[in-house]
């Protein structure tokens, strides 16, 4: 956009007015579409991802660069994860997406079947998990994103209600 700007002041090539005045508008009005998309896509990209219990189930919570949390639910079996240049489907046995340390080698795509964002379903979205990102248990990240089931059906519940001290049903 300000190289627009200096050629409408300026007018190194001597345009006639008209033509100049056009074409500064022209780009003056779409200039701004390259940035609003950016911020955009900054949308589909993972903030965190919780494994829930039973093991079927991921809550997505995306952020928008405003600090806006968003949270969606997603089924494990929907996850089809994407080649690293993002045009086809990968064997998810034979994809390696995570480094030898456990984080993530590049931005991993996943198309999801069916995903809720912004309380609007969107068949077959895509979503990216950034190469930046910290993957606190990579088990069960490269697990889930393969599409497998997880079983957690081993993990205890408390229901002693002296350790349970913030719920609302007792008056302590």
């Amino acid at each position: 956009m300000p190289l627009s700007w200096y050629i409408f002041f300026i007018n190194p090539f001597n345009f006639y007015w008209a033509s100049n005045l056009t074409a500064f508008y022209l780009v003056n009005s779409f200039a701004w579409l390259p940035m609003a998309l950016y911020w955009k896509s900054l949308d589909r990209k993972i903030h965190r991802m919780y494994l829930l219990r039973g093991g079927k189930y991921v809550r997505i919570w995306t952020m928008n660069p405003m600090g806006d949390r968003f949270y969606s639910w997603a089924h494990i079996s929907e996850f089809n994860i994407l080649t690293e240049d993002g045009l086809n489907f990968a064997d998810p046995d034979k994809i390696e997406f995570l480094n030898k340390s456990g984080q993530v080698a590049y931005e991993v795509l996943v198309q999801l079947d069916h995903y809720v964002d912004h309380c609007i379903t969107h068949q077959d979205e895509i979503i990216s998990f950034m190469k930046e990102g910290i993957v606190h248990n990579p088990e069960l990240f490269e697990m889930t994103l393969r599409g497998y089931n997880i079983d957690t059906s081993d993990f205890s519940i408390n229901t002693d209600h002296s350790v349970r001290a913030y719920e609302p049903t007792n008056n302590y």
